[in-house]
């Protein structure tokens, strides 16, 4: 971010609503496993706190609250799902669109493997240290060549410092499998789009 705003760019960034330092749904419950059952299974899913339509929402509003009629919408993981949602509705908003390790709500494809699964869909240690030492079983989803124990711990540290809220993550968990396949949106866009994933990532 520091590299892009020094070249000129006007950066936003911001935390999504469940997570760091943004507006927390506390209390609102989710069966988050069987909103992933139906969503895999392309059953009816059951209601959830919010969906990713709603998250890029957010995204657009904040752009209205700043003056920016239309971005260069980048986002990672969920983030890059919220960005394609961003980028297909509403339209003209978008400048380009780039979307890191992520997918497009395509059951089909895009799925992590069964050892990439435990590990993102096991909650954490609820302390601090148990926190940390239990982020290293996140590499799975990482390079093979840059990933490092310390970086893995510094990281966890900083953001457990900043906002520890594991109550988030299976509501965000429940919205991305809610919110359907975007292939069709994805497929009549026009802005100039880049994907980047990483071959190691699982």
């Amino acid at each position: 971010c520091a590299m892009l705003a020094a070249r000129g760019l006007f950066v936003v960034r911001f935390d999504n609503r469940d997570c760091g330092l943004s507006t927390k749904l506390d209390g609102a419950t989710v069966d988050v496993d069987e909103v992933i059952r139906a969503a895999l299974m392309e059953e009816p899913v059951p209601s959830v706190p919010y969906t990713l339509r709603e998250m890029a929402a957010d995204a657009v509003a904040l752009l209205d609250h700043l003056g920016v009629a239309r971005a260069h919408v980048l986002g990672a993981s969920m983030g890059g799902m919220i960005a394609q949602h961003v980028a297909i509705d509403p339209p003209g908003r978008t400048a380009s669109l780039i979307s890191v390790m992520s997918q497009p709500g395509d059951p089909t494809v895009g799925q992590p493997t069964p050892e990439a699964a435990a590990a993102l869909l096991t909650p954490p240690p609820p302390d601090r240290e148990g926190y940390i030492a239990h982020s290293t079983t996140w590499q799975i989803c990482q390079s093979l060549r840059y990933r490092s124990d310390e970086l893995s711990r510094r990281n966890a540290a900083r953001d457990c410092d900043r906002s520890f809220y594991p109550e988030g993550g299976p509501r965000q968990r429940a919205a991305i499998y809610a919110s359907g396949n975007r292939d069709e949106g994805l497929s009549a866009l026009s802005v100039p789009t880049l994907v980047i994933h990483g071959l190691d990532d699982t």
